[in-house]
């Protein structure tokens, strides 16, 4: 079979196109979403010079930096502990008394957190608590059929 180089290894079926035209097609992408982003989007919707621009001020008068750090920590929290809930899950399927629990808590990924949120800021004691839970709901059903 003849060996295609070039342009031309992008267009076939089930190839993989070496060198640098591997990227071609992400710089293409890319390039194509920043173009739509500058030309099409409404003012509603910045630009990339006004994203950029506005850093300076969000890192001083808005402590960015703290608010990432906050995220991070309670996002680092709640996949702690979804972790271990996702293991001690799963771990409960040899248990023939736990599966129709352990089955419950992995179909629980059809739910949407739009009416359960209310609950889990219901069972909370402050506002920090609540988000784990809720992020914990969003984790552990999908962890725990990964597992399984």
């Amino acid at each position: 079979m003849k060996e295609n180089s070039g342009f031309k290894e992008l267009f076939v079926l089930n190839g993989q196109p070496s060198g640098y035209w591997r990227v071609v097609p992400y710089a293409f992408t890319l390039l194509m979403l920043v173009v739509f982003w500058q030309l099409v989007m409404p003012s509603a919707i910045p630009n990339f010079g006004k994203i950029l621009a506005a850093f300076p001020v969000l890192l001083e008068k808005q402590q960015l930096l703290a608010h990432w750090g906050s995220t991070f920590r309670l996002t680092a929290i709640a996949i702690f502990w979804s972790v271990l809930a996702s293991l001690l899950i799963s771990f409960m399927t040899v248990i023939p008394a736990f599966r129709l629990f352990v089955a419950l808590i992995t179909k629980m990924r059809f739910l949407s957190l739009v009416g359960i949120s209310i609950v889990f800021v219901m069972l909370a004691s402050n506002l920090h608590t609540a988000r784990i839970y809720l992020l914990m709901f969003g984790i552990v059903p999908y962890m725990t059929t990964s597992i399984l």
